[in-house]
């Protein structure tokens, strides 16, 4: 045989040693009957980085992965993960017990939903069949991003749109939009071009009136309107067809109001002294009636919601739930019998899929989830404590709560998810 003909030959085996050299570590993936997966996926950052043979083998890269932590995973399985410290030769997937489990939890703890140690989650929205999250890279010069995850977190559309991003916003009837430096653009998703944009920005009213509409049901606009000044919170509707908008529902803190106003005038009157003495009680009095006007407010900043063709609102001054008909009118009030202490580190959070109702509770180092019964307008005696500190953005769907998490100082802040039910 020529040198010619051998000459593939060589550069063949020459890569395949030099792909052995780097996919220095076999890991196999069996099932709990010890028979190979095939097509197991290994993620890495949101990515698959390569699948399993028939055999159930994946040659992994350890220089790949860094300090970051890989995934693997297979449709109807439990997840796993391995780290460059990994040690293991086999990796064992357990099957999933309800075929319609939609969500990447391993053994009933917090799992990463955006698989990257290195994206600095900044929000999230959770649509009908998977997530959009806006992140940054922590590693260089900061360049926004959002990404389309399907229901497990693996990314199907990744996208710059060169914007430093705020949230993501949600609007009554269905569109997303981001926010960049107080201005709103729609998203436009574009899965056929595997792309996601951005639309004009909208005016300043536009979203002012977004905002406010909290609600879209039967051709009729549901809005919330905000006083913090006054102590108002104020929720109207307006049918699709109608020029005027009608209110039906008003929460109020009048003796809050007389009470804030009273702290003013002491402010004025120490400043009034023209002395650095008065200056100083003057501004301990303003730190004081700003904490005392949040707290008292977040009594009555409740939340429009939805359940078995009635509106819902928490009204926590009054300690009443309270049911609407879509008209507006009243149907019946709930005291709340789940209040026996203080309220003020306690928020009312629906799951968007069965629509039940928890009431989150922080306390020092502890986030717990007890789900309210409608019924006694108290809550179950099952209490439910996340497995993570510090969270922030919770929401629940299909039974399963997510939310943003940093780990420690230097690491970015993720987005996990977790079972409600341990």
């Amino acid at each position: 045989m020529s040198l010619k003909n051998l000459l593939p030959i060589i550069l063949s085996l020459v890569f395949v040693n030099a792909c052995l050299a780097q996919s220095n570590k076999g890991i196999y993936v069996y099932d709990e009957n010890k028979q190979p997966l095939n097509k197991a996926e290994l993620i890495l950052n949101g990515k698959t980085l390569c699948l399993s043979d028939s055999n159930g083998l994946i040659n992994l890269d350890t220089g790949l992965l860094k300090d970051n932590i890989a995934t693997i995973y297979k449709t109807g399985y439990q997840t796993a993960t391995v780290t460059k410290q990994t040690k293991v030769e086999v990796v064992y997937l357990k099957p999933l017990q309800n075929e319609l489990n939609e969500f990447i939890v391993v053994d009933k703890h917090a799992e990463l939903l955006l698989k990257s140690n290195t994206q600095d989650v900044i929000d999230y929205a959770i649509l009908e069949d998977g997530y959009l999250v806006a992140s940054f890279n922590i590693n260089g010069k900061r360049k926004d991003k959002i990404s389309l995850l399907d229901k497990y977190g693996n990314v199907e559309i990744q996208s710059y749109l060169g914007l430093k991003i705020e949230k993501i916003f949600r609007s009554c009837v269905g569109k997303y939009y981001v926010v960049s430096d107080s201005t709103i653009y729609p998203l436009i998703i574009e899965p056929q071009n595997n792309r996601i944009t951005t639309g004009k920005a909208l005016a300043q009213n536009d979203y002012a009136l977004i905002q406010r509409c909290v609600l879209f049901k039967n051709n009729t606009y549901y809005y919330k309107f905000v006083n913090p000044n006054t102590f108002n919170v104020v929720f109207a509707k307006s049918r699709i067809d109608e020029n005027t908008i009608t209110p039906f529902c008003r929460l109020s803190q009048p003796d809050v109001l007389k009470a804030s106003i009273s702290n003013l005038a002491q402010i004025y009157e120490a400043l009034a002294e023209g002395t650095y003495e008065g200056y100083k009680r003057a501004r301990q009095f303003h730190y004081l009636r700003v904490l005392m006007d949040n707290l008292c407010f977040k009594d009555i900043n409740a939340e429009l919601f939805e359940k078995d063709d009635s509106l819902l609102v928490f009204d926590f001054d009054k300690r009443l739930i309270r049911f609407f008909l879509y008209d507006g009118s009243e149907a019946k009030t709930l005291p709340m019998a789940f209040f026996k202490t203080s309220i003020q580190n306690c928020v009312v959070v629906q799951d968007n899929r069965t629509k039940e109702f928890y009431l989150l509770s922080t306390n020092k180092q502890t986030n717990k989830l007890t789900k309210i019964d409608l019924t006694t307008g108290d809550v179950a005696e099952a209490t439910v404590e996340l497995e993570n500190q510090y969270v922030e953005n919770v929401k629940i769907t299909g039974g399963k709560t997510c939310y943003i998490w940093k780990k420690e100082s230097l690491m970015p802040k993720q987005l996990f998810i977790e079972s409600i039910h341990k």
